[in-house]
């Protein structure tokens, strides 16, 4: 594995607030264990007519990272973008590389949609990284979360404050 310090982050298109915070979300963390951040963008209209700047993404060297974070879900609106990702991070990429979303062909995948991936995911914070002091922003207090649940669960399982 490298020691480039630096991990690359693929991603479909940043024009909206939520996703310049995930974004920043995932820089902060980065930064905070001595990592910096190169994402890996482009604009995602409603018809691919952007004169191939869809090729941003083939252009990766993957051997210039530690590792790489692919936010498959952001690619809603281009989802004929996904497999070639996906089978350039399979045949290219020898650093790790975590899906946010679904892939049916690389291996560590997050869903954030259910109890058990979000289990999985504190799960590792814990286990594998040791982080003992860990918060989730959930929805409106008192309205059911299975995600929640979930962070729940492992953190008293592992008798870690809430």
């Amino acid at each position: 594995m490298s020691s480039h310090r630096s991990i690359a982050v693929i991603f479909s298109d940043i024009r909206e607030d939520h996703t310049d915070g995930f974004l920043t979300g995932i820089q902060a963390q980065a930064n905070a264990y001595g990592y910096r951040t190169v994402t890996f963008s482009m604009p995602q209209t409603s018809e691919l007519y952007t004169n191939n700047e869809e090729w941003v993404y083939s252009l990766i060297d993957y051997d210039r990272y530690d590792g790489v974070i692919f936010v498959e879900h952001t690619f809603s609106t281009h989802k004929s973008l996904i497999p070639p990702i996906e089978k350039s991070l399979s045949e290219k990429c020898s650093c790790p590389v975590v899906v946010i979303g679904s892939s049916n062909v690389l291996p560590n995948v997050i869903g954030m949609e259910n109890q058990k991936n979000f289990e999985k995911v504190v799960e590792h914070l814990t286990d594998v990284h040791g982080c003992r002091n860990i918060w989730c922003l959930g929805g409106e207090k008192g309205i059911a979360d299975e995600r929640i649940d979930g962070f729940v669960n492992v953190l008293r399982s592992r008798g870690l404050p809430l």
